[in-house]
């Protein structure tokens, strides 16, 4: 398995070089030296790393596989935000880190032809398709590195390092909390990660591969700086925000050296492209997969007056990152402001989709609260930067993991509805309402035709549907298309009253699903009702149900009818079992459905 989980290392890696990784190397190497270089690195690899490993081992329990959606419910928007300032950081150190030094203002067209180029090969490639394709362009850009590190005139001696002042010490604890926390809202890991476990594989190995893999990539560049010439200090300049930025030390000491450097020169370039262009195209991807997933499951009214291809395209992630670019270029902004949130205003987000995933998977996250720890820290940050206040600098990113704490305080995941469910068959379930009603000894499938969230349940139900206690009560008031011929209700309606109240009752309990991709369906085993009273048109009814009992293999539905005088109309008992989708072989209770049943459980204590 290790051998076949290693070929997604290249892409990993590659999904990771992106502009932060593949430039600020060369910054923090030629400003601080090896403390510099292994202050970035450590962290950004071990982040990396450990991010295969806890989604290898919690994510079959949570059912990641089909559903990333779910997990990631309320992150929509920090994800896509993330990947907009993810591929602005690239395009804008390459084009000002490597471009601009060397052919000046063509830095702009041939960054415009770099990003339609990857996004045009990320639009007819799947992800399956960029493993092979980026192994191939790591093999090409490793071999442009190495030829142009053996042909760049160099000093032998690696410049010397500046102080290692406040500023330095400052930026060792955001590093470590941005980096070890980068990898969760980042679209291109989860879509590798749940593919490499799609396909039989270790997300364990693969990412312990990519990591140790991207750690000498950086390295590659972090070696650059030996080659630099006597003085290259002096192709520093300082930014708007008055420190030094050496991102572009390297290109620009090519171009000082004139033809001598020009091999080496166009080498790196090959280097930087792959780096470029197998982080945009990746991004490309990753984002198309998740817009297609979130849409589909959507209801928001505005994606019905949209056209689909309008909604799921991810063009308007280039789109915005080139309009942030340019802005950028235009004013000469520090790349260092750019990679600012992901120590400040994503930590928070970060830190609560990494709980929910290992702890918490059913609590939710407040984002505002997200949001205002996370502007606070990048504000404590810009203090403690601006003033040199290492110490304040070190505090800022610690700030936003106090969001934290409402999720702590939310129950963890139920021991019991783990315990029942063997890892194996929540692998291949997904959560799902689909339901089959059986006649006799013979199961007809039937289903939902869409899915129906707590929203849909308020407006489909009114006042009707709600809980008292373990029970679920639906308001019916009958009419003359309810009654026979002798005026009573025709005793057909109420199980149909029934079978509506369960239905309700299903979309409370288990909210999130999809019967395009669900790994079971609900079949019901056996229906009893007793007939007690009759009643007739205008006489409200009430129909209550609750889950009676359960075991490993069925559950047990209980219901009573009850009229408008209290009396008892009737009540009775259903027993559900559930089948795999492909086979219709009986499979135990899947776990999505413990865990909505669980507290409507008549003989469990309520708060279980």
């Amino acid at each position: 398995m290790w051998r076949r989980s290693l070929l997604w290392s290249p892409t990993i890696a590659l999904s990771w070089l992106w502009g932060l990784g593949f430039f600020y190397a060369i910054h923090v190497t030629f400003l601080y030296g090896l403390p510099g270089f292994l202050a970035f690195a450590l962290p950004n690899a071990l982040g990396l790393s450990l991010f295969g490993w806890i989604v290898d081992r919690f994510g079959p329990r949570l059912g990641l596989d089909a559903d990333f959606s779910r997990l990631s419910a309320g992150f929509g928007g920090v994800v896509l935000a993330y990947q907009i300032v993810a591929v602005t950081i690239t395009v804008y150190a390459f084009a000002t880190g490597y471009l601009q030094p060397l052919v000046g203002a063509l830095a702009i067209p041939i960054t415009l032809l770099i990003v339609l180029s990857a996004c045009a090969v990320g639009h007819v490639l799947r992800i399956q398709d960029l493993k092979a394709l980026h192994g191939a362009m790591l093999l090409l850009g490793v071999v442009a590195a190495l030829s142009a590190l053996r042909l760049m005139p160099r000093s032998g001696q690696l410049p010397a390092a500046l102080v290692l002042g406040p500023r330095f010490y400052g930026l060792i604890v955001p590093s470590l909390v941005g980096f070890l926390l980068g990898p969760w809202l980042d679209l291109q890991q989860w879509q590798r990660a749940l593919q490499i476990r799609r396909e039989g594989s270790s997300i364990t190995y693969a990412y312990a591969g990519g990591a140790a893999l991207f750690f000498c990539l950086i390295g590659i560049n972090a070696f650059f700086t030996v080659g630099l010439p006597a003085g290259a200090a002096s192709f520093l300049h300082p930014g708007i925000d008055g420190a030094v930025e050496a991102q572009s030390v390297l290109a620009a000491g090519m171009a000082s050296i004139g033809p001598a450097a020009t091999p080496a020169a166009w080498l790196f370039g090959i280097w930087a492209a792959v780096a470029v262009a197998s982080t945009l195209d990746s991004a490309y991807v990753a984002t198309r997969w998740y817009l297609v997933m979130a849409t589909n499951r959507s209801t928001n009214a505005v994606f019905a007056l949209l056209p689909k291809a309008l909604v799921q395209t991810p063009l308007w992630i280039p789109a915005a990152a080139l309009g942030i670019a340019a802005i950028g270029y235009r004013i000469a902004l520090p790349l260092m402001l750019m990679i600012a949130p992901f120590c400040s205003l994503f930590v928070g987000y970060a830190a609560c989709l990494l709980l929910k995933t290992t702890r918490r998977p059913a609590a939710t996250h407040d984002a505002m609260l997200c949001f205002l720890l996370g502007s606070g820290a990048a504000a404590g940050a810009a203090v403690g930067y601006y003033a040199q206040l290492s110490l304040v600098m070190a505090a800022a990113p610690l700030l936003p993991l106090l969001a934290l704490i409402p999720l702590l305080r939310q129950p963890a995941i139920d021991a019991t509805a783990e315990a029942a469910v063997p890892l194996e068959v929540s692998r291949r379930t997904t959560p799902s309402r689909a339901d089959a009603m059986t006649g006799g000894a013979t199961a007809t499938a039937t289903g939902y035709a869409g899915s129906t969230g707590a929203s849909e349940l308020s407006v489909a139900t009114g006042l009707n549907g709600r809980f008292d206690g373990h029970w679920f009560l639906y308001d019916v008031m009958p009419t003359y298309d309810d009654t026979n011929s002798v005026g009573n209700v025709y005793f057909a309606n109420y199980m149909r009253w029934v079978g509506k109240t369960r239905e309700l009752f299903f979309a409370k309990c288990v909210p999130d699903f999809d019967l395009k991709t669900t790994g079971f369906f609900i079949l019901t085993r056996d229906f009893y009702h007793k007939f007690i009273r009759e009643t007739r048109e205008f006489e409200a009814v009430m129909v209550r149900i609750r889950v009676g009992k359960h075991n490993r293999k069925f559950v047990t539905l209980e219901h009573e009818i009850h009229g408008a005088d209290g009396n008892l109309l009737g009540k009775g008992t259903q027993q559900l079992m559930f089948v795999d989708v492909a086979s219709y072989a009986l499979i135990d209770v899947p776990v999505d459905m413990l865990r909505g049943f669980i507290p409507y459980v008549s003989n469990v204590p309520a708060g279980l």
